[in-house]
């Protein structure tokens, strides 16, 4: 019998102006090992903070509260705030659910990427030909609109390109 409800419940709404939140929240709704977590993003220079903060913590409670990965820049780190149901009846499932939820929260993402299946090669390769071309394009980028606007489109570009290899990359790591 397929379950009634979503794997997982992803609030992002710290991104908006409005919120008074400054991470976001997963909600697993096993009916066995649900959970609420907090999701939120260090700089990989606290990664060695962080990582004396969890070697204090006993093994236990480290192994079934934290689970973190390296995105770029950034460590994703999610942390379980409260278990839905006490007891929980099988504990050897969070962890499973864990990595599952901090995927589809990492790869939520790529979803208004590649919203349309096309494959990130053709993507990255559609975006590196546009950076190729406004390069040899680049005296009339300027002398249209100028030099700070021509730099600036440029280096948008390449970034976006940069971008969509990063998260190539995420993507097949998981």
């Amino acid at each position: 019998m397929p379950k009634e409800y979503p794997a997982f419940i992803i609030d992002r709404s710290r991104r908006s102006a409005a919120s008074r939140f400054t991470d976001d929240f997963i909600v697993c709704p096993d009916r066995e090992v649900g959970f609420i977590a907090r999701v939120y993003s260090l700089p990989k220079s606290r990664r060695e903070e962080f990582d004396r903060m969890l070697d204090a913590m006993p093994a236990y409670e480290r192994h079934n509260r934290y689970l973190f990965a390296s995105v770029g820049d950034a460590v994703i780190v999610l942390e379980v705030l409260h278990m839905l149901y006490q007891p929980v009846a099988h504990i050897n499932r969070l962890q499973p659910l864990m990595r599952k939820a901090l995927r589809a929260y990492i790869c939520g993402e790529s979803a208004a990427v590649n919203g349309d299946g096309t494959p990130y090669d053709e993507q990255i390769a559609a975006v590196d030909e546009l950076v190729r071309t406004m390069e040899s394009q680049y005296d009339r980028l300027v002398d249209m609109n100028g030099k700070e606007v021509a730099d600036r489109r440029l280096a948008a570009t390449r970034a976006a390109a940069n971008s969509l290899r990063l998260l190539k990359k995420i993507i097949k790591s998981e």
